[in-house]
């Protein structure tokens, strides 16, 4: 019955984004604040293109799994610590908050995207070639579209922060790459036909 596997297939897709959610909350909390920018330039993407189910569900996982993760950081680090302590909060607000992160020197504005970035991921071809190539087929502009638009937005948000180093952003790599290899399989699998 088609409306009982459409009905399967969003159930599925709701399983997924709940657990991405969850996973994406989990680790800014408990690794890397920065990522929770990630994740909003993610659910942005989705938001505006309607895959977002529910804005309920993204929220109370979102909360669901920042509860959990507070209380796994603040019990684990605390004890190695010898203090009460969220480290990743403390690092923020250090950071981002009282700025301190410019003491270890400042970039300009334009900075990941002219030199970070392309160094990141070390092949000119990708960001010259093959995710613009990606970009402007029909056959894999959709797919490509949803992996690069977050990360850019990403880099663009990130790039409002003085201090500037590529581990900040090395979280855009992996999609950007994924992107780049639709436009390179799109050539390869065509590469015995003409220009």
């Amino acid at each position: 019955d088609p409306a009982e596997r459409r009905r399967g297939l969003r159930a599925e897709l709701e399983k997924r984004q709940r657990r991405g959610i969850l996973l994406f909350v989990f680790a800014g909390v408990v690794f890397r604040s920065e990522i929770a920018i990630l994740l909003f330039t993610q659910l942005l993407v989705l938001f505006f293109r309607n895959r977002v189910f529910s804005i309920q569900t993204v929220v109370m996982n979102g909360l669901q799994s920042a509860t959990f993760a507070v209380w796994v950081s603040f019990a684990i680090d605390s004890f190695f610590w010898w203090k009460p302590i969220w480290p990743e909060l403390a690092g923020f607000y250090y950071n981002a908050i009282q700025g301190k992160s410019a003491d270890w020197g400042t970039s300009p504005l334009g900075y990941y995207f002219s030199t970070l970035l392309p160094r990141l991921l070390l092949n000119p071809l990708i960001l010259m070639v093959l995710i613009p190539m990606a970009l402007m087929l029909p056959a894999t502009r959709y797919s490509t579209r949803d992996l690069t638009l977050p990360s850019i937005l990403f880099v663009a948000i990130y790039s409002l922060q003085p201090h500037k180093e590529s581990r900040f952003i090395i979280y855009v790599v992996p999609p950007l790459t994924a992107a780049a290899a639709l436009g390179a399989s799109y050539i390869w699998t065509r590469r015995t036909k003409s220009l």
